[in-house]
This record gives C-alpha cells, sequence and structure tokens, in this order.
C-alpha cells in the first residue's frame, strides 16, 4: 500500500485519528500529485512490520474533508 511516514494524534482525545502513509500504492488509492494520504485509525486491523487495514472499495471518497480522511500535506 505505501510507507507509513508518521502518526496524527488527537491530543483532546488521547489517541492516534490516523497515519501519514506516502509512496501510495495507486491501485488502492486516487492520490493525484499529493504525496500520501492520511489513513483513518479506525480502519487499522492490525500492526507489526506490516499494517493490515480494512477493506478499502477504490474510489470511495468522504463528503467533504475531514481530519481522519483528509490528503496529507505536502511538506516543503
Amino acid at each position: 500500500m505505501g510507507k507509513v511516514e508518521d502518526v496524527s494524534v488527537d491530543i483532546k482525545e488521547r489517541r492516534i485519528s490516523g497515519l501519514a502513509v506516502r509512496n501510495i500504492n495507486p491501485n488502492a488509492f486516487d492520490v493525484g500529485n499529493k504525496r500520501g494520504v492520511i489513513i483513518p485509525y479506525r480502519w487499522v486491523i492490525a500492526i507489526g512490520d506490516i499494517i493490515l487495514i480494512k477493506h478499502v472499495k477504490k474510489g470511495r471518497r468522504e463528503r467533504g474533508e475531514n481530519k481522519e480522511g483528509r490528503e496529507a500535506e505536502e511538506k516543503k
């Protein structure tokens, strides 16, 4: 799917809210010219050397942007 670069933490709730992933497999997500996406942590099933997520339908988009489903901002 890609390489995890960072995590998104919800300080108020004291929980991980997402994983910032780069080098995305174009068969998994349509990211256009963006560097990556933030995968909502609720999709994560298991974490180790490999991270398993729930099945995601290609082309699925959230209605409007939210902090858990927005595309990762380009750095620099």
